[in-house]
Formats: C-alpha cells, structure tokens, sequence
C-alpha cells in the first residue's frame, strides 16, 4: 500500500493504518531527528513524540500532499524543544557528565577521524547544526529545496546556498582527511 493511500485512510479516521505508516516514515525521520541532536536516545525521543503528536491530530490535515512537510516541521520542533532542553540541563547540571555525548562537544570544524569518514552521521558530525539537518533533510529524505525552505520557512535561494556551502565544508573534510592518511 502506498504512503499517499495510508494516509488518507489515517485522514478518514481509520486509525488502524497507523503501524503501516509509522513503518513508511520512522527511518526518515530517525535521519533528520538525529542530525539534528547528535544523540541516539534523543532522536528516538523526538520521533516517538513528533509519531504521538502525529497520531493526535491526523484528521487536522486537509491535504494528503503536504504530509511530509507537517510531518517534518512537528519533528525539527520537537528536536529544538529537546535541544533547548538538554541545553539547559548542560548550563544547569555540568557535572553530569553523562549528559555529554563526544559529538555534542566537538567545536566547529573539528575534522573528524577519517576511519568514520564514509559513515554518514559521523561526516554529519563535523557540520553544524543548521548544516546537518539541510544535508540530511535534502539527501537522505530527498526534499527538495524547495520543500525545506517550505518547511523551514526560509528563502528558497538561502536554502541552496547553504546546501551548496554545506557540501562544500563535507568536500573540504573529506579531502583533508584523505590527506592525512
């Protein structure tokens, strides 16, 4: 059964299609939630709520179309509503170290161990915030960029300048680990 067919059936109020779609999206979302939080146990926090969220208000969706874009705006909110409170804990809790996770205190621009290179999320790792979700969001879910700057309500030409120098700092780091080797 399609995504398209899943979900007008959810829209419908047939709640029982719910497992079959939540099987179609949880790895896109996964991908998006943890480039943004660069943390396991938080992505699969903001999925399962962005998943409830979802689930509480389906029939709120007029059009089957624009799906992936709710879908995804109620995920990157959820993942700034965790961020901003993990970020406060940080502030308010410094010596749980537990709270820290290795990629979370990289500083910026950090080059990343060319072994990991390949592996997509620890490439993601060297990028900043805004970086990873555009170049999970545009790569691994395959929005457009017109569909990102729909979703992240920005300028459609920033969203490709900032894709294009988001792939620009990935070649840079690749190519530096390569000559490290």
């Amino acid at each position: 059964m399609e995504e398209k067919d899943i979900i007008i059936k959810l829209i419908n109020g047939k709640k029982e299609y719910f497992n079959i779609l939540v099987d179609k999206v949880k790895k896109r979302l996964y991908v998006i939630a943890y480039s943004r939080l660069q943390n396991k146990l938080d992505a699969e926090d903001a999925v399962q709520e962005t998943l409830f969220e979802v689930y509480k208000n389906i029939k709120k969706l007029k059009e089957y179309e624009k799906f992936n874009s709710w879908i995804t705006t109620i995920l990157i909110n959820k993942c700034n509503y965790i961020y901003r409170k993990n970020k406060r804990n940080l502030n308010t809790f410094k010596e749980q170290s537990y709270l820290y996770d290795y990629n979370q205190i990289q500083s910026d621009n950090v080059i990343c161990d060319i072994e990991n290179k390949l592996d997509f999320f620890n490439l993601l790792n060297c990028l900043e915030l805004e970086d990873r979700t555009l170049i999970a969001m545009f790569y691994s879910d395959e929005y457009s960029s017109k569909e990102i700057s729909n979703i992240l309500n920005i300028n459609e030409n920033t969203i490709r300048s900032k894709l294009k120098r988001a792939r620009d700092k990935i070649k840079y780091i690749i190519e530096r680990g390569e000559e490290n080797e």
